[in-house]
């Protein structure tokens, strides 16, 4: 019989002494106290086909619980990485519409300085025609005397007389008329490869309207919408101030669009590299076209944020269908 002495058991890891009763696992060849492999019902090497069908089991769930974990483990990293991202966006977005806030009151403060002196401008017409009046009401004024030699001046206040300047009835021609509507929609045309522009031509609207999430309650925001005759896919883009929105590929995007009559319409909408479309049978390219007013109200959900994003818009069809039939 082959002795076992000096081997160490694979279950307790002492060594085997001569007088020891000692099992063989027939599976992996190694050696086992008797009393080690009644206590572990088995072979105790991990994976062995003499191992405890128990074990086994223990040994399978504490695999499944060492996947989950790093599982967990990855799925937090990956939520970090899109907080941290999520958050330089915010700040670059912060940054952005400090600026235009800026601009804006900049802008503001310099129109108002222009209508200051447009007002100055127009009221000087009239200062001088006040002034203009007495001069002519001292000209006939002569003495008996010199009736004869003021004969001649007297014939020159009179040709300044008709000079009261009916240009005082300037300022009336200047009267406010009622302006055009202007249109939001232009005609552009699509460029090739070289950036140089083509026949074909497609129609562009830009609108400003408001967003929110779960930085900002109220802010600017943009969407630019283009159509084309040849067919019935709507295409547009979404900006929160300057910046353009972008998706991730789990988010989700609604889109619901209200007309003048208060019925509401909820449309389907994908979203692919930078933009969103809608074809829906033509049915939002339809709704643009015969509402002189829609309302949109565009909303993103994200796996990663408990708070929606939401787009609101007003758009019209003013000179729409003219740019489409040219």
């Amino acid at each position: 019989m082959e002795s076992y002495y000096g081997r160490i058991c694979n279950y307790c890891g002492k060594p085997l002494k001569e007088n020891d009763e000692v099992i063989i696992c027939p599976a992996c060849k190694k050696s086992h106290h008797v009393a080690c492999w009644i206590a572990r019902e088995g072979c105790s090497t991990e994976g062995c086909s003499e191992q405890s069908p128990v074990l086994k089991q223990q040994n399978e769930e504490k695999k499944k619980r060492e996947i989950q974990q790093e599982q967990r483990e990855w799925y937090a990293k990956q939520l970090e990485e899109v907080k941290a991202q999520y958050r330089k966006k915010t700040t670059k977005l912060v940054l952005i519409m400090l600026g235009i806030m800026v601009a804006l009151s900049i802008a503001g403060a310099l129109l108002m300085l222009h209508l200051l002196n447009k007002k100055d401008r127009a009221a000087e017409p009239a200062a001088v025609t006040t002034t203009a009046a007495p001069e002519t009401q001292i000209a006939p004024v002569t003495t008996p005397g010199q009736q004869g030699e003021t004969a001649a001046p007297e014939t020159e206040p009179a040709t300044e007389a008709p000079t009261t300047e009916a240009p005082t009835e300037a300022p009336t021609t200047e009267a406010p008329t009622e302006a055009a509507e202007e249109s939001s929609w232009s005609l552009e045309h699509y460029v090739d490869s070289f950036g140089d522009e083509t026949d074909e031509t497609y129609v562009l609207g830009v609108f400003v309207g408001t967003y929110k999430d779960s930085a900002t309650a109220e802010s600017m925001a943009g969407i630019r919408i283009l159509l084309n005759n040849h067919n019935s896919l709507v295409r547009f883009y979404l900006y929160k101030g300057l910046t353009q929105e972008t998706l991730l590929s789990s988010d989700e995007v609604t889109l619901e669009i209200k007309t003048a009559d208060g019925k509401v319409k909820k449309l389907d909408v994908d979203y692919l590299d930078g933009y969103f479309f809608s074809y829906t049978d033509g049915e939002l390219k339809s709704l643009i076209m015969n509402n002189s007013q829609l309302s949109w109200a565009i909303t993103i959900s994200s796996r990663y944020s408990s708070v929606d994003d939401v787009f609101r818009f007003k758009t019209d069809n003013i000179g729409l269908k003219e740019l489409l039939g040219k």
